[in-house]
């Protein structure tokens, strides 16, 4: 069926020539390659938080499995909108991605040397460390999609990933132990979103990406 193609690949695709308009080349083995998988990644999020509702709610008559994961779920959802109308589609992941890449010059600074590093990067890295340690994958997992949606409800586009675990991960380094009760768990959530909505209110860069080694750096106040 024509639902087995995957459409993240077509919306890799579209995206990809999009970003060549606005660079006038490409180079899969330069920093244009990064910031392709970063524009990936962030407008599937960006279709996360747009649909959320639908996601909950809809049911694909196609899918066999009575309970499809919303990975599944997104991937009918995208089929549906290219199908339906593929010209709009294009005008609008097109406007989507010059958004994006316009966010992108504003929020992410280019390092050619290791003089440019902010010293305050390696306080938040030992933070973001420690949080790691303390906290599983799934225990992290938790607490990941509302502040995801912050982030993007804030009108942030680029690196909506990187800021999401590195804010969870930051505010986790920051505990004597893990959030267990309810209780715990829902303070940590309101405050990983407070920062999350303080982060969006400050301006210039704040995540940094080394030429040198490829390597993402987050930098926030914290």
């Amino acid at each position: 069926m024509a639902e087995s193609i995957d459409q993240n690949y077509i919306v890799s695709e579209m995206i990809k020539h999009r970003l060549n308009e606005l660079l006038f080349s490409f180079d899969p083995l330069h920093l244009e390659y990064k910031l392709f998988n970063m524009a990936v990644e962030d407008f599937l999020n960006y279709l996360r938080y747009t649909w959320s509702v639908e996601l909950q709610e809809w049911m694909p008559a196609e899918v066999e499995d009575n309970d499809p994961s919303p990975s599944e779920k997104l991937r009918f959802l995208i089929f549906n909108w290219l199908e339906k109308d593929p010209k709009s589609a294009k005008e609008e992941l097109d406007a989507w991605v010059s958004l994006w890449f316009a966010k992108w010059k504003e929020r992410i600074k280019v390092l050619f040397g290791p003089e440019e590093t902010n010293k305050n990067i390696e306080h938040i890295q030992k933070m973001v460390h420690k949080g790691s340690s303390m906290m599983g994958h799934e225990e992290l997992k938790q607490f990941k999609e509302p502040v995801l949606f912050t982030f993007i409800s804030q009108g942030e586009l680029a690196g909506t990933e990187i800021l999401t675990d590195t804010i969870i991960k930051r505010e986790a380094g920051k505990l004597r132990h893990a959030p267990r009760e309810i209780k715990e768990k829902v303070q940590f959530l309101n405050t990983c979103m407070v920062e999350a909505r303080a982060l969006s209110r400050t301006a210039g860069h704040f995540i940094f990406v080394s030429v040198k080694d490829f390597k993402w750096r987050v930098e926030t106040n914290g």
